[in-house]
């Protein structure tokens, strides 16, 4: 028979050394470290004139496009008090003005070089809600 070994007891752990505590210090460093180079990366990016001016017109772009949405919206909904009061789609969209909406929202933004909204008339057996 072999003789059993007692070991002594582990040593306590002490407060200040901490896995948990050492291994939050160093994830949250790094996630400084890592927040601070995104946005010394994006401040360098957006300090060069050209990406400045393609930045300035996507953001034109996409305001002209949510401009369009609102307008064809409007003028569908136009569209559509017109066929309720006449029982019928009109023929062109230019028939709707000025009673049901305003001629200028007829094209696609404000700028002068705009292009109109295309109206194709529905069949004359479509539903009202076509």
């Amino acid at each position: 028979m072999s003789e059993q070994m007692n070991y002594p007891p582990p040593p306590p752990r002490s407060g200040n050394g901490s896995c948990w505590k050492w291994g939050g210090i160093a994830c949250v460093g790094c996630g400084c470290v890592g927040v601070l180079a995104i946005a010394a990366l994006l401040a360098f990016t957006f300090s060069r004139p050209e990406v400045r001016e393609q930045f300035s017109r996507v953001m034109s772009t996409a305001q002209e496009a949510s401009v369009t949405v609102q307008r064809m919206q409007a003028v569908g909904e136009a569209i559509g008090k017109f066929v309720e009061d006449n029982g019928r789609y009109p023929e062109r969209l230019v028939d709707i003005t000025p009673r049901y909406i305003e001629a200028g929202m007829l094209k696609a933004t404000d700028r002068p070089d705009a292009k109109p909204i295309v109206y194709h008339k529905p069949p004359d057996n479509a539903p009202p809600t076509f």
